[in-house]
């Protein structure tokens, strides 16, 4: 059978979306934030895709496909949710810019055949803004439902589209082949305009997954003139939990928004080649058609009785369906890795990290010994391919900073914050745990404010090169290792 009859996409309007990058891009220089992409290489060359990315804030939704527009020339599609097309005009507007709401009918074959047109579309597996980044549990890849009631595995949806995409292709390709429904298919996926070289390469064209990790450095969630207006305006206009919701957001982006914040987003390298690309099948696209061979030997074994037993076509179907559920776990899993691999690591992550491996065995660390940890960190960060360092940490000075009494502005910074927020006491020479306040399980609507540490210890730990150093810095003996710090 053919593909079936979709709604048709609403289309971009260049206007629109031309009016949108100007007013980011004017916001941008007014505010505090730096925006920086790695990664950039040829990820966007050839043909369409999905980019799949972690979701910790609402600017993402338009920071990300204002930047690869403007280093990339791309033009990214987006799913969002519904609660945002729910009021008209805004529902038109986000449509016009390429947003679709993630319950628009047979989303994912609409968007699998915009793939095979050479379109780009950002998903966020995740489902929904990770507020406090904890992403492993018990070993395994589970992220909080949205709510902080209960975790759950990423959602499948980036694989399933490449799975349909692959469908398609699978499809042509067994259509240009033989010639039979050609033209139905071409017609059913919007691609009867094409040459037959053209349709050809569609057919080749890998669908590529391409990760991208956002990162935010510092994490300081702050009240703004923008949470105080809100919460003097809003209790009469909301429910109390939506209100409570709005004003946390509100409060750790408006901050990142006026007291700056560096967005450093990271580009893998795209997935979804070879080893995720399946033979074809076009089965439930097309009608198979048998060879001639194939065809004379099934005449010459007629004679025998060839019981077509409906429980065994039941079962093979059951059976081919358990393989593409298997298949879409594995790659929802790799992406997912690629995802989480390429996150940059800074300075409040290793701060972080080794405070909070210290926290259950001592009450204060001195902090020409907390620098000297860090120090060795990043020796061994530096040893490791696979790990992406922020900038600051890259700086010889900086380096040079951690093993003096020179004041390192990242670690004066971390400290400030800290004691803003009632997780430290500082002195001069040391800090002192507020134990109860950074090992209690904060609600997950209430982490990003209470205990900002706490979010960037679990940002790491899908990073086992880090976790390993970090154990090892904090297990080390300074008093051996004088001559590495002369």
């Amino acid at each position: 059978m053919e593909p079936p009859p979709l709604h048709t996409l609403p289309p971009i309007n260049q206007r629109n979306h031309a009016i949108t990058r100007l007013i980011l891009r004017r916001l941008q220089r007014h505010v505090g934030v730096r925006l920086r992409l790695h990664g950039l290489r040829t990820q966007f060359a050839r043909g369409g895709g999905m980019i799949v990315a972690n979701h910790f804030t609402r600017l993402e939704t338009f920071v990300i496909p204002y930047v690869l527009y403007r280093e990339a020339q791309v033009l990214v599609r987006i799913l969002a949710a519904p609660m945002f097309f729910t009021n008209q005009r805004l529902g038109k507007y986000l449509l016009s810019v390429g947003g679709l709401p993630t319950n628009y009918p047979q989303k994912y074959e609409a968007i699998a055949r915009d793939i095979l047109h050479g379109g780009w579309w950002l998903l966020f597996p995740e489902g929904s803004m990770i507020k406090d980044r904890k992403v492993i549990d018990r070993g395994r890849l589970q992220v909080s439902d949205g709510t902080g009631s209960g975790r759950r595995p990423p959602h499948s949806g980036a694989a399933l589209i490449v799975l349909t995409v692959q469908r398609y292709q699978a499809a042509l390709r067994h259509a240009l082949r033989t010639g039979e429904d050609l033209e139905r298919l071409c017609t059913a996926l919007g691609l009867h305009h094409l040459s037959p070289a053209y349709l050809q390469a569609i057919a080749q064209r890998p669908a590529a997954i391409v990760p991208l990790n956002v990162t935010y450095y510092p994490l300081n969630p702050q009240a703004t003139l923008i949470t105080s207006w809100l919460t003097r305006l809003v209790p009469a206009l909301m429910h109390a939990d939506l209100r409570e919701r709005l004003i946390e957001e509100l409060t750790v982006e408006g901050s990142m928004l006026l007291k700056g914040v560096d967005i450093d987003m990271r580009l893998g390298a795209p997935l979804g080649r070879a080893a995720d690309s399946q033979p074809d099948d076009p089965r439930g696209i097309v009608p198979g058609s048998p060879a001639l061979w194939q065809r004379s030997l099934e005449r010459l074994r007629s004679w025998r009785p060839t019981p077509r037993v409906p429980v065994l076509r039941e079962r093979g179907g059951v059976l081919y369906w358990q393989r593409q559920r298997r298949r879409t776990r594995q790659m929802t899993r790799r992406y997912m890795q690629a995802v989480y691999g390429q996150t940059t690591v800074n300075l409040d992550h290793l701060l972080s990290g080794l405070l909070l491996l210290q926290v259950p065995h001592q009450r204060r660390v001195g902090v020409t010994e907390l620098k000297r940890r860090v120090y060795v960190v990043l020796q061994a960060l530096r040893e490791a391919p696979t790990i992406h360092l922020h900038a600051d940490l890259t700086n010889p000075d900086l380096q040079h900073r951690l093993l003096t009494v020179q004041r390192h502005p990242g670690v004066d910074s971390f400290a400030q914050r800290a004691v803003a927020h009632h997780l430290l006491t500082c002195t001069e020479t040391a800090w002192e745990f507020a134990r109860e306040r950074l090992t209690k399980a904060w609600p997950f609507g209430e982490v990003r404010l209470q205990n900002f540490m706490q979010v960037c210890a679990n940002e790491i730990e899908p990073l086992p090169a880090v976790m390993r150093a970090l154990r090892q810095a904090v297990r080390l003996d300074l008093a051996r290792q004088r001559a590495q710090f002369a």
